[in-house]
């Protein structure tokens, strides 16, 4: 093919692109009027026009997706850092019995406004609680898992023997490493697959801020609040027992 024969399949695509939008039977015309040769090479070039375009809205689309990925991470970071600011003194205070659960999650909605801001407050601080608890019973829960596999089980079958979805075993082992690594993400009040989603992002930015790093893995004591009403509750059932013996 010469090179003007070569040039046509351009003149032509720079044609039809200035007339389509006027009259698009003429964009018929004009491809009809080339021989078949020219419209083989129009043909070709139209596909590797549609390729290059096709791979340029991927390319874009895996940047807006990137992006968007590195903004999710950054605001979750974040978040995670003020939840751990909040531990002072190396000591956190967990409740451990609810007197008020049912009122607090029954209750009418107070009428007032300042009635409203101390129910909210006290929701909140109950529901901090509660996903405290959660994170470190799924930590117990990990552990136990990771003491099964000692016994020479794979994770299936320690999973099968735990009557559980292997695949969900497969993230509580993986927590299980995790967390003892970073102890301290189980007071973040993030659930353990909100921590594993965020998992590469948590130990990149350890790795780059030696003070995140501390704060994940400084020794913290727990204060169960709630443990000493248990135990004077059972002092109190045995002296009562052994009255009543007497």
């Amino acid at each position: 093919m010469n090179s003007k024969v070569k040039q046509q399949p351009t003149k032509i695509i720079d044609t039809i692109k200035s007339i389509s939008s006027k009259d698009i039977a003429s964009t018929a015309v004009a491809i009809a009027a080339i021989n078949e040769e020219e419209q083989a090479s129009l043909f070709e070039c139209l596909q590797k026009i549609d390729r290059e375009s096709l791979k340029k809205e991927k390319s874009d689309e895996a940047k807006r997706s990137s992006n968007d990925k590195e903004r999710r991470e950054a605001r979750f970071i974040a978040r995670l850092k003020e939840s751990l600011k909040k531990i002072k003194n190396e000591q956190i205070d967990i409740k451990t019995r609810f007197y008020n659960a049912k009122a607090l999650c029954l209750a009418d909605v107070q009428t007032d406004v300042d009635g409203m801001l101390t129910q909210f407050a006290s929701l909140e601080s109950f529901i901090g609680d509660l996903e405290v608890l959660t994170c470190l019973a799924r930590k117990k829960q990990a552990e136990i898992l990771a003491s099964i596999k000692t016994q020479g089980l794979s994770t299936e079958g320690a999973a099968k023997r735990l009557d559980i979805d292997p695949k969900f075993a497969e993230r509580l082992y993986t927590f299980h490493g995790f967390i003892t690594k970073y102890p301290n993400l189980v007071f973040s009040g993030y659930s353990f697959e909100s921590l594993l989603t965020y998992k590469r992002a948590i130990e990149k930015e350890a790795e780059q801020d030696d003070n995140f790093c501390c704060k994940l893995e400084t020794d913290i004591t727990i204060v169960f609040q709630g443990e000493d009403e248990d135990a004077l509750l059972e002092e109190t059932t045995m002296e009562l027992e052994t009255a009543s013996v007497d």
